[in-house]
């Protein structure tokens, strides 16, 4: 192997280790998190209200929640809207994922 090529080489592996990095760190989203009462589950929205605070949340999960339920809520706010990525119910060793 010539020395061009093992510095073409090198370099190859230093821009796309650049190039993926930035791109696999920006796809990592902290979530926020509340505890509460669920208050209110719209099944036709998609929407499960806990104090108030109202999550975008799949509806085939929605059934498993019921009014007064005290829950913990892993969610991202996307475009404003807050987008349940989890909701423990509180007491029970299984999350149930709520993302849409």
């Amino acid at each position: 192997m010539s020395i061009y090529s093992a510095i073409k080489s090198v370099l190859s592996v230093a821009i796309v280790s650049a190039l993926i990095v930035p791109v696999a760190q920006a796809a990592t989203v902290p979530a926020n998190y509340a505890a509460g009462v669920v208050t209110a589950i719209d099944a036709t929205a998609g929407t499960a209200t806990v104090d108030g605070t109202t999550f975008a949340a799949k509806k085939t999960f929605l059934g498993e929640l019921s009014m007064g339920t005290e829950v913990d809520v892993a969610y991202v706010t996307v475009g404003g809207a807050k987008q349940a990525i989890s909701i423990e119910l509180t007491g029970m060793d299984e999350a149930v994922d709520l993302v849409d």
